[in-house]
């Protein structure tokens, strides 16, 4: 039984940096585990793996038959790729990017394979041919908060930010009022602005030099710390 949960665990492993459980009969880095798996599948064939081993297995979507039924020439792992990498597309057609967040509830099965893609990249593990198919659509490998293209956070600051510069266009100032945001404006614009003052004034990581620059070239007012505190509430929602 010891014995066992150990190869169980190696098999968890396995998946949470391959993301699949089909280790080949002769996988290099762990034989072992390649001959365990082959092994749990005979036993289930022969009706002579437990039920609760069964029930384990399951839960990691163990792969009990190699090929796939509908195409005996594909494997069950390229299949599986190919249907995550088919809702990747979809995602990139509604969203205009693969940046996929890891909280990301419509569906948390892309959401931890996307991320999963990132670690068998970062392991250099990946087939080249995958790594194309996912570059074509703009993959993104290693994610950075200040990039547009490699961060949703960075992207929504640039969108603010446009907003901003609208807003102290048309009005020949920069205070917009937390509450009651003219319509014409994004609703948050009040919100966001008082929180870039708040960051400067805590001196603030995320308020980079490059950011900083950014707004005082449309003649950002910063205030003073003195009748500024109301943004102190903000920073929690960082």
């Amino acid at each position: 039984e010891d014995r066992w949960m150990e190869m169980y665990k190696r098999l968890q492993d396995y998946r949470r940096k391959i993301g699949d459980c089909q280790v080949i009969n002769l996988y290099k880095p762990d034989p072992a585990l390649g001959r365990w798996v082959s092994c749990q599948r005979g036993l289930n064939k022969f009706g002579r793996l437990s039920e609760d081993r069964f029930k384990l297995l399951s839960r990691l979507d163990f792969i009990w038959h190699l090929k796939d039924p509908g195409d005996r020439r594909q494997p069950l792992h390229d299949k599986a790729f190919k249907d995550m990498y088919d809702r990747l597309v979809a995602f990139h057609q509604t969203n205009g990017h693969c940046l996929v967040p890891f909280t990301y509830k419509d569906d948390k099965k892309l959401a931890g394979w996307v991320a999963n893609q990132r670690r068998i990249y970062d392991d250099g593990e990946m087939k080249a041919e995958r790594i194309k198919m996912l570059e074509n659509i703009g993959f993104v490998w290693k994610v950075d908060a200040y990039s547009a293209i490699a961060s949703l956070s960075q992207r929504h600051w640039d969108e603010m930010f446009k907003e901003l510069s609208r807003f102290v266009d048309e009005n020949g100032h920069s205070q917009v009022p937390v509450n009651n945001t003219p319509d014409r404006y994004n609703e948050k614009l009040g919100t966001w602005v008082s929180m870039q003052r708040m960051l400067h004034r805590q001196g603030h990581v995320s308020l980079t030099p490059e950011r900083k620059k950014r707004i005082e070239s449309i003649g950002f007012w910063w205030g003073s710390p003195d009748n500024n505190h109301q943004d102190e509430p903000f920073l929690n929602k960082l």
